[in-house]
This record gives structure tokens, C-alpha cells and sequence, in this order.
């Protein structure tokens, strides 16, 4: 009798030391590993620092912003960056399924980028538009010397306290297969630009 119960007691401890084995083995397949992202993308202020969520820009006056990304991926890639001007009415991209904005490029950026290359430019913007009926109109944006056409109206926002917009850039890599580009589903945004009339207007009387 005294040997069985030595060996229930062996047998016990086995099974237990088992199902302790099997437990961490369970947990290491079971854990989700954390994922790195495979094109760190930013948008930072003129100084290259991260930006503050709002913006004052003024028009007729140029504002700059930096925009980079980098590849983790484990081969080259051909990059392009959609860029796209909203106001806070109108949609963002769909991260949950990958879908664009679906709002027009105002232009692109053509890159290659080579595993761990960093791409990194600035962006500098002037908007032109005026207040008309309680509204902002924007009517253009210089973005690095070169103008572009928008005609995009901002209505009164409380929560801001102003006429406010947005610029989207958006990562789109060149699919081989279908020889095109497709969207990444990768993309970050400005912070929040808010017209500053009343500074708009001050300047506007001192030149007088």
C-alpha cells in the first residue's frame, strides 16, 4: 500500500508538471506578438517636432508642415503620396477595411524607397479664400510654389471656433501584378487648420 501511494504521488506530480508544460506552451502560441508597422508614416511642424492637433494658418500667408515615411518592409518599394484637402464635413480614409478618401488628389508624390530608406519632404502650403454668407471659401492652395484650384467651402464649426480644413496624405504602393497603384491603407492627416481671420483681418488694417 505504501508503494502505490508513492506512486500516485509520482503519477500526480507528472501530470501536474504536464498540464503546467502545456499551459506555456498554449500561452506562447496563444499570445498575439505585437505587430512593428511596415511603413512608419508622420507629418511634423515647421520646426519637426510632432504638431499640436489645431493649426492657425492665415491666408495669403505660407504655413509649413513635414511629411516623411519609412520602409520596414523587407524589399524596395515605389511609393506614391495622394494628397487631399477636406473640411471637417467630408470623409477620411476607412482603416477598418482599407479604403481611400474618396476625395480627389490634389497631387502626388513619386518616390522609391529601399528596405529601412526614410523619405522625408516639406510641405509648404498658402491658402487664398475669403469669408462670404457666414462660410469660408477657399478658393486655392499653393503647395511648394505651385497652385491648385480647390473651390472648397467651410461652414461655422463651434466646437473649433472657426472655418476649419484638413490635408490628408495617403501612402499608395505599386501593386507589380496589376502593374498600378493600390492604397495602403496607410495614411495620417495634418492637424486641424483653422482660418485666423481676426489676425487675417488685423494685418489687412495695419497695411492700410
Amino acid at each position: 500500500m505504501k508503494i502505490l501511494g508513492e506512486n500516485t504521488i509520482v503519477l500526480d506530480a507528472i501530470f501536474i508538471s504536464a498540464v503546467i508544460i502545456s499551459s506555456m506552451f498554449a500561452y506562447v502560441f496563444i499570445m498575439p506578438r505585437a505587430v512593428q508597422p511596415i511603413f512608419p508614416m508622420w507629418v511634423l511642424d515647421e520646426y519637426q517636432r510632432a504638431p499640436k492637433s489645431q493649426m492657425a494658418v492665415l491666408t495669403n500667408e505660407t504655413s509649413l508642415l513635414y511629411i516623411g515615411v519609412e520602409n520596414k518592409m523587407n524589399s524596395s518599394e515605389y511609393c506614391e503620396i495622394q494628397v487631399k484637402f477636406r473640411n471637417l464635413s467630408m470623409p477620411i480614409p476607412n482603416t477598418a477595411n482599407s479604403t481611400a478618401a474618396p476625395l480627389d488628389s490634389i497631387l502626388s508624390y513619386y518616390f522609391f524607397l529601399a528596405k529601412d530608406e526614410t523619405w522625408e519632404t516639406p510641405f509648404e502650403f498658402n491658402l487664398t479664400g475669403e469669408e462670404l454668407n457666414s462660410s469660408f471659401i477657399l478658393h486655392d492652395i499653393e503647395i511648394n510654389n505651385k497652385m491648385y484650384e480647390i473651390n472648397l467651402k467651410s461652414d461655422w464649426i463651434e466646437e473649433f471656433n472657426g472655418y476649419n480644413y484638413q490635408v490628408i496624405f495617403e501612402l499608395w504602393l505599386f501593386d507589380k501584378p496589376k502593374e498600378e497603384f493600390a492604397f495602403s491603407g496607410i495614411w495620417v492627416t495634418s492637424p486641424f487648420l483653422y482660418i485666423d481671420l481676426n489676425q487675417t483681418m488685423n494685418d489687412a488694417v495695419e497695411s492700410t
